[in-house]
């Protein structure tokens, strides 16, 4: 029997399970991956965290636990030098491997085990993996994320038609190719910079539905919204104004870096204007990829205009896929989630992370990352991935272990404001 059992290692459990090793809490962690990974197919050289590396998976609530990255750095024996250096941010390569350091020290991973069943009983969970059988008081669901691929290009997934999860693993382009690069997100820009700087190529056509390249929104006060006291108060609005919120602040979290825009304007600039290459290449605005089938040795892709619905065929060598990333599922979710309260059509998610049920069950169940509409943008980004797991952690003892209300913001609401006479 054990305390919690988490189902999956990325990010999010792996905090979980660093914040977990001075509790006592008898635990235990399963992934179906044979080892740690964080998005090693887009792991670029020049690809930065877009966070601070303090968001890390202990420090902004202990700031003195040995899995931070200042003590990744000190045991790596890179310290004096990261403090030395003077290029801006952190790359993902480094965080991934201070990801994989943490996962190391931590004896009650199980990698390369898959969670096949989780059931329900009458004083416990039981959960059957590929290899075991285990029970739980409390289970934590950090299943992490999927590429999102569109329909039309499922059927033709291969060596020259991926998603840009994969773009480490396929071959790169060679010269002279045309390239169709759908979906100018964060990931989508760094591709492009990927192919600006390797071998000339035919034709680039970067696609977005939408009107511009959008940078993301970055600056301190921006900022706030990654707050455990902001989320504090979000949680008090009604759903309908949360919705409205995640929408109209989505570039807070989903955007385009600034200085990567700014860098791939500067190189197409140059190539179209100052370099005079030959090579054709088009950031298509307001357009989607329609569908796409095999044409001899190429493909045939269409693209559909999202203002007037015009369309137009482009012949392509090399389709790749910035279209973002769903939820992973698993054999087990529809289960857990038809034992949910539910609050127009999405689970009902208390303050803690836990699943409001409609029966009584033997302990509790928590979401790290389905819950972006309940809890806002910082719950599929880094921003608040300690402070969320010290708030499970505390609700699974019934007690402060990690004090979570010292956070002060710089953002005052107007009942907080003492009436002067």
């Amino acid at each position: 029997m054990y305390d919690v059992v988490g189902i999956g290692v990325g990010p999010f459990n792996l905090s979980l399970a660093a914040l977990v090793k001075p509790t006592g809490l008898r635990c235990l962690f399963f992934e179906d991956k044979p080892n740690f990974s964080w998005h090693a197919g887009m792991a670029f050289p020049s690809a930065r965290l877009q966070v601070s590396h303090l968001k890390d998976c202990v420090s902004l609530v202990d700031p003195t636990s040995p899995f931070s990255f200042l003590n990744f750095l000190l045991q790596t024996g890179r310290l004096h030098a990261f403090v030395n250096r003077r290029s801006g941010g952190v790359s993902r390569n480094e965080f991934g491997q201070y990801y994989a350091w943490v996962a190391d020290q931590l004896p009650y991973l199980r990698f390369g085990q898959k969670v096949l069943d989780v059931r329900s009983e009458t004083t416990h969970f039981r959960l059957s993996t590929s290899q075991t059988e285990c029970r739980a008081q409390h289970v934590v669901l950090g299943l992490g994320i999927c590429p999102d691929i569109p329909d039309c290009a499922r059927p033709l997934l291969g060596e020259r038609v991926y998603h840009v999860a994969e773009y480490l693993n396929r071959p790169p382009p060679a010269a002279g190719e045309r390239v169709l690069l759908v979906g100018a997100g964060q990931s989508g820009s760094e591709v492009m910079e990927q192919l600006l700087s390797g071998p000339p190529l035919k034709q680039i056509l970067w696609v977005t539905p939408y009107d511009n390249l959008e940078p993301m929104d970055d600056c301190a006060f921006t900022n706030e919204f990654y707050t455990p006291s902001y989320l504090r108060h979000f949680q008090t609005q009604a759903l309908s104004r949360r919705r409205e919120w995640v929408q109209a602040k989505r570039l807070s979290s989903d955007g385009v870096s600034r200085d990567l825009a700014n860098q791939l304007f500067s190189k197409i600039y140059e190539h179209r204007f100052v370099e005079n290459k030959t090579a054709s290449i088009h950031l298509v605005v307001s357009a989607r990829l329609d569908s796409l089938r095999q044409s001899d040795a190429a493909f045939e892709a269409v693209l559909k205009c999202t203002e007037t619905a015009v369309t137009r065929r482009v012949a392509i060598d090399r389709v790749i896929l910035a279209t973002g990333f769903v939820s992973n599922t698993a054999p087990f979710l529809d289960g857990i989630m038809q034992l949910a309260c539910t609050e127009n059509g999405l689970p009902k998610i208390r303050a803690d992370c836990s699943l409001e049920s409609r029966i009584a069950l033997p302990g509790k169940i928590y979401l790290q990352n389905r819950t972006r509409i309940q809890h806002g943008l910082q719950n599929p980004n880094l921003s608040l991935v300690a402070y969320r797991n010290a708030t499970i952690i505390n609700s699974i003892m019934g007690k402060e272990f990690y004090p979570l209300n010292s956070n002060r913001s710089m953002l005052s609401r107007l009942a907080e404001l003492r009436e002067e006479r």
